[in-house]
């Protein structure tokens, strides 16, 4: 469910990078206003894209990896998450 609401955020912020685009287009917004503005929403993006990712991906389950257990054991299984983290 709340991955849901990320979408929407993500499409929200996909909507203002166009009214940012347009706005500077018919010269309503000074070029170093647009800039740090679209800096600003970047990094909003990128954050909101990562948090996405780790929602969807806590619902999954451990995936088993062969040869990548302790010390490099070929012998010993290892059951790691999905972000690549341990037990």
């Amino acid at each position: 469910m709340f991955a849901r609401y990320l979408g929407t955020a993500l499409a929200s912020a996909a909507e203002l990078e166009y009214q940012l685009l347009l706005a500077r287009a018919i010269q309503l917004l000074p070029a170093d206003t647009h800039a740090s503005l679209h800096r600003e929403l970047t990094e909003l993006r990128r954050m909101l894209v990562a948090r996405l990712k780790r929602v969807r991906d806590r619902g999954r389950p451990p995936t088993y990896q062969p040869g990548h257990g302790r010390r490099g054991n070929a012998e010993m299984p290892c059951y790691r998450n999905s972000d690549g983290g341990g037990k």
